[in-house]
C-alpha cells in the first residue's frame, strides 16, 4: 500500500490549525490514489466540520472509511458528506444506539460495500446495495435486520454477530462463522 493512501485522524493529537495543514498536505501527496481514512473524534463539532471541509474535497477517492465518534457527531458528518464510493466501512458509535431514523446517506447506493463493521448502528440506516458484501461484523443489532442482511448479501462469506440487545421481542443470539 502506498505511503500517502492512508491517514488516521485522531483529534487529541494536534492543534486544529496544524491538523488542517497536515490534511491538506496529505491530500496533495496522495495525488489520485484510493484513500483509507480513520477518523477518531472526541466531542468537537466545529473541529469535525473543519476536517470534513478538507477531506470531502477528495471523497470521490475514499476506498475505506472508519468512523469512531459520538452519535451526535455522526449526524454532523452525514450532513456534510454525500455519495462516497466506499468499499469498506467501519462505524463505531459512542453514547447511544443510532436508530433507524438516522440515515447514513453518504454511501453511494450504486456501489456495494465489500466489508462492513458496525457497532451501535442500525442496519436500516445504511442505504446501500449489499450484493457484493463479503464480510460483516456487527455488534448490537436487531434480529429482524440481520435476517434482512442474510437475504440481501448473497456473496457474504464471513459474518460475526455479537451483543444482541435484550428486548421483549428479540431473543439473544450469538453467531460466529
Amino acid at each position: 500500500m502506498p505511503l500517502w493512501s492512508t491517514i488516521h485522524i485522531k483529534f487529541e493529537w494536534t492543534a486544529p490549525s496544524s491538523r488542517i495543514n497536515i490534511l491538506h498536505d496529505w491530500i496533495l501527496r496522495s495525488r489520485t490514489l484510493p484513500l483509507t481514512l480513520y477518523v477518531d473524534i472526541g466531542d468537537s463539532t466545529e473541529e469535525l466540520k473543519g476536517v470534513i471541509d478538507v477531506i470531502s474535497q477528495c471523497s470521490n477517492r475514499w476506498h475505506s472509511l472508519s468512523l469512531d465518534m459520538p452519535l451526535e457527531l455522526l449526524r454532523t458528518f452525514h450532513r456534510h458528506v454525500h455519495y462516497i464510493p466506499l468499499r469498506r466501512l467501519r462505524i463505531f458509535i459512542r453514547g447511544g444506539l443510532a436508530d433507524d431514523k438516522l440515515r447514513v446517506p453518504f454511501l453511494n447506493p450504486n456501489v456495494s460495500l465489500e466489508k462492513i463493521e458496525m457497532v451501535d448502528v442500525c442496519f436500516k440506516s445504511l442505504q446501500n446495495s449489499w450484493n457484493r458484501l463479503s464480510t460483516a461484523i456487527v455488534e448490537c443489532f436487531d434480529l429482524e435486520e440481520i435476517t434482512q442482511l442474510f437475504q440481501l448479501a448473497s456473496q457474504m462469506t464471513y459474518c460475526c454477530l455479537s451483543a444482541v440487545p435484550k428486548t421483549s421481542q428479540s431473543p439473544q443470539l450469538f453467531i460466529k462463522g
